[in-house]
Parts: C-alpha cells; structure tokens; sequence
C-alpha cells in the first residue's frame, strides 16, 4: 500500500514500513499530524474516504485500502522546509554531529564532527563573539569551571582565540553542590594541561556570600527541606554567580565568563516567555556592578561534548536526578527546535537576543540579600530565604506559605 503526500507543489510518496503508524510515518518526514487530512482510497477511487487513522499501522490500513492520502491543512511549501534533500558532509573519527541550514534557506546539511573540528567550532564561537567585545588585555578574566563539558570547551576556545594572554585567565570553581563537586579533579586536570591556576572558592565562602554562617553545615539538606518544590541547579546556579563575582571584585577582573550554551540561553527565554517576561540582556549582562559574559551562547550543547568526549561521559555519570517540571519543559522544548526544524533555533535565539536588548527588565538590588533579584519578588519567598539562610529547618514548605 502506497502512503502519498499531496500538496500543491506535487505528490511525494513518504517512507514506510508495515509496522509504521501513519502518526510514525509523519513524524519521521516532518509532516506535522495534527495539521493533515487523511484520505483511504480503495481501487478504483482516487478521491477516497475521510478517515481518523493516525494511530493506524500500515499493516492494518493495507486491508482496507489500496493507498493513503495524506493531505496538509495549509498550503506551504513542505518540500522546502521538510522534505528536501539533505547533503551529508563526512569526516573520519567523527565524535559529534549537527544539521544546519544555510543563511538563505535553500541548503540543509548534516555535518558530522571530529574532535578537533568540535574544538574549531567552539574556538570560532568565542572568537566571533570576542569581535563585538572590547577586551581590556591589562586586566584578568575571570571563568567559571566545573569540570564539565561547557567549561572545558570555553578555555580552549578563550585560549585560541587569542585574545587572551594566559597569564589573564583566572579558573573558578564553585564547591559546595554535591555532584557538582565531583567534577573538581577534570577541573583540575584540565586547568594543569592548559598552565592554569584554578581558584576554588569553598564551601565555607560560599555559605558567606548566601547569607549563612560561615561554619554552618547542611546547606544542601536545608534547602533541600525549606524548598522541597526545587532542584539545587537553582541554588547552585546563583552560588556560581556570587562565587564569581567575589573573585571578580577581589581580582580587578574585567568580567566573568560563564559556559551557557545554546540551549542554555533558549531555555532561559521560553521560561521568560512563559512568564510572559522579556527575555534578561545576553550575550552580555550586568548583575550587581559585574559584568556577565557566555562567548559559546551560540554553540549547540552537543558540538561542545565532542571536544571532550570522555570528559563529558563522566560529568553526565556524575549528576544527580532533578526534578522541577518547568525546567525540564523549558530544556525539552529548547532541546526540540532544531530537531523540528532546521535553523529555527539559531533564529530564534537571535531574536530573543534583540528582544533582550531592548529588554526593560532588569534585576533589583536588595541590600538585606546582599545580591539583585526579579524587581517583583513577594514577601514570602523572602520569608523563606530567611529560613533557609538561618538553617531552620522546622517549618515545612507548606507551613511557612
């Protein structure tokens, strides 16, 4: 049985196997199923009967009809943006791949990486973006590691481009997160292979810079008890900040770098959208008189794992579960567009960048906090903030809600 395709531009016999739902066959040529009519024609009838048939084998259809025609709701030109043909760019000991579309559209290529050219396309990254930066060479840089596989890309690539002497970049690493924790040894190794000094910023600096007892133990248990709805990506991420920035302050830095990826960024601004916020200013960002800088904002989570592969297999066993929906939605969506179509994410990302550029949110200074948050923080995440900076424990979620 022949399943067809039929648009105004032609009718294309789609790929298929009798094991393939007609929902399966769509999804596999881009075809999105919930914007087609589907027709099964039996011999003879070429116009055919409307039918529900998505969740419908090809096994199951072949004994009711002789073909299947599939018909999209909106005349686009599907052969374009979906069914065109796709050049395949080669390279031995490839360790990563990607596809991308042409600036004008009209070419999609599937180019696979070694790690050589995942490094080379990182470095390009940080170069193109180190172009639009003015870059102070009397004074250091300060960027955050973890051991990880965005950071130990992002030293490579600060290092090759060349804008940097090596004697200016200043390696952080944050303790204090217990799987975070784990990547301190890569860090190490990989900040000595490159004649970097990493600075560790401890556990106990860190409680200080939150807002708790220097020699207060329990951290992660206090947050884990007061804010029980969220992951400690949340109280990390901000730790990493306020890390960063002391050591900004204390060195004279000109700025810190971070390694936000792409999907970093895309997931930041859906959950902004979400909110019906605008996106906060990236790829550069000013929090509380520091300056924020992500060269690789434009460089895809998987071309950065090629750079070390080995490296990243150990973080990725490293990681604990997480568990907050929204961010996991916000990643899953931002982890999807490229996938559902070629380019869109690098368009998208573009546009969110303008958007926050002339973005009028802008994080607020609280001076009890000793940090800035959202302008229009409530009194009760404070309220909890308090609790958790105390390392009181007994109130639950619920009870101080």
């Amino acid at each position: 049985m022949d399943v067809l395709f039929a648009t105004s531009h032609g009718l294309y016999e789609l790929c298929q196997s009798s094991f393939d739902t007609l929902e399966d066959i769509l999804k596999k040529s881009g075809i999105p199923p919930n914007s087609v009519s589907i027709y099964g024609c039996r011999k003879g009838n070429n116009e055919g009967l409307l039918i529900a048939a998505l969740k419908s084998s090809v096994a199951d259809l072949s004994t009711r009809f002789t073909k299947v025609i599939v018909r999209p709701d909106r005349n686009i030109h599907y052969e374009a943006v979906a069914l065109g043909d796709l050049n395949i760019s080669p390279t031995e000991n490839a360790v990563s791949e990607y596809t991308f579309i042409s600036e004008e559209g009209q070419t999609i290529t599937h180019k696979y990486f070694s790690e050589a050219d995942c490094k080379e396309y990182v470095t390009g990254c940080v170069t193109q973006f180190l172009t639009h930066v003015e870059v102070d060479p009397t004074r250091p840089i300060v960027v955050g590691v973890s051991g990880g596989g965005d950071s130990n890309a992002l030293l490579d690539g600060l290092i090759g481009s060349g804008k940097f002497q090596r004697s200016q970049i200043i390696p952080v690493m944050m303790m204090g997160i217990p799987d975070w924790d784990l990547g301190l040894e890569r860090a190490k190794a990989q900040c000595a292979r490159l004649g970097l000094d990493l600075q560790i910023v401890e556990s106990q600096k860190v409680n200080e810079l939150l807002g708790r007892s220097a020699s207060s133990e329990g951290r992660v248990t206090d947050f884990e008890s007061i804010y029980a709805d969220s992951d400690l990506e949340v109280i990390g991420t901000l730790a990493v900040r306020l890390a960063l920035s002391s050591v900004v302050r204390l060195s004279g830095a000109q700025a810190a770098i971070t390694g936000l990826n792409m999907e970093d960024i895309l997931a930041e601004c859906v959950l902004a959208t979400l909110r019906g916020e605008e996106p906060l200013p990236f790829p550069i960002r000013q929090l509380d008189n520091v300056t924020f800088r992500y060269p690789i904002y434009r460089c895809p989570k998987k071309i950065i794992d090629g750079c070390y592969p080995k490296l990243s297999l150990q973080n990725y066993g490293d990681r604990y579960p997480s568990y907050m929906y929204w961010r996991a939605a916000a990643y899953h969506l931002a982890q999807q567009i490229g996938s559902a179509q070629v380019g869109m994410e690098f368009n998208l990302l573009d546009e969110f960048e303008t958007l926050s550029k002339n973005s009028k949110r802008k994080p607020a200074y609280n001076a009890k906090l000793g940090f800035s948050i959202p302008a229009n923080v409530e009194s009760r995440p404070l309220v909890k903030w308090k609790k958790f900076t105390s390392g009181d424990r007994r109130g639950t979620l619920q009870s101080i809600t």
